[in-house]
């Protein structure tokens, strides 16, 4: 019976830390996938031409829903904690539902080792960085 009781108490334990520790991830590198609310992002390339920083995602919409990507609220690129303007013509803001586009994003290039880019999806919670070195800029 005590053996019983304590293997149950043990089962329990597991349970619950196993359920509080459920953390999502939200820093991502090149090439690794993000899933938030439907929408499938994924940093595919960094090239620098001409002293600019050229950022490229892949974005699928796998929502029942056409989704709206604004470069300037979804997209932050920051240089010494100060948000740089992304000045790249993008007219593929509109994704309709189950498409996927390239989607490019142009920053002024700053020699720094490491690069974060972050997308917001207007839900707190869903924000997430994506992180790279010098070394994967082409």
């Amino acid at each position: 019976m005590k053996k019983v009781l304590f293997c149950l108490v043990i089962a329990i334990i597991s349970v619950v830390l196993v359920g509080c520790n459920n953390t999502s991830k939200t820093e991502y590198k090149i090439n690794e996938k993000a899933v938030i609310d439907g929408i499938h992002i994924k940093l595919v390339k960094v090239e620098k031409i001409n002293n600019e920083l050229l950022i490229t995602f892949s974005i699928k919409n796998k929502t029942k829903d056409t989704i709206t990507i604004n470069p300037e609220k979804n997209f932050k690129y920051y240089n010494n904690q100060i948000v740089v303007s992304n000045t790249y013509k993008s007219n593929k803001n509109i994704i309709n539902s189950n498409s996927e586009v390239v989607y490019t994003l142009q920053y002024g290039y700053n020699n720094q080792k490491l690069h974060s880019i972050y997308f917001y999806s207007g839900v707190v919670e869903n924000n997430i960085k994506f992180s790279f070195t010098s070394k994967d800029i082409k």
